[in-house]
């Protein structure tokens, strides 16, 4: 896309051939994603519902985590002592098992509760 000058840019424009001399016109806080959290922010119904949905989506992470680590510790544990496989095997092993249940504890509710955490903190991040 050509730009005549005096004509805004985004971030990310791709200068081909020349000089480019800009002024900041917009401060972080004003940036198009900060715009776009608080809108999805303002736009949250604060319904009974959605109040349920968050809390169980702030547990969700945590006990997800707990079952993965377990999960992790118990099948690399079984892995060495039981059928003798060296500390490496082991190990991953261990991962492999901690990272089905991670997939199986359904990332989109997991994508929910860390947005959320993040809003929360009033951090710009908008996850999609």
């Amino acid at each position: 896309m050509v730009k005549a000058p005096g004509s805004g840019l985004t971030a990310g424009t791709k200068l081909q051939d020349g000089q480019l001399d800009i002024a900041v016109t917009r401060l972080v806080p004003e940036n198009s994603i900060s715009t776009i959290v608080d809108a999805v922010s303002s736009s949250s119904t604060g319904s009974e519902y959605q109040d349920l949905a968050d809390r169980m989506a702030g547990w969700l992470l945590p006990i997800a985590g707990v079952c993965c680590l377990a999960a992790f510790l118990g099948w690399m544990f079984v892995e060495r002592f039981r059928r003798s496989q060296s500390w490496g095997e082991a190990v991953i092993s261990g991962v492999g098992y901690a990272i089905a249940i991670a997939a199986v504890s359904c990332p989109c509710a997991l994508a929910i509760a860390v947005s959320r955490d993040c809003q929360r903190m009033r951090l710009p991040l908008m996850i999609r």
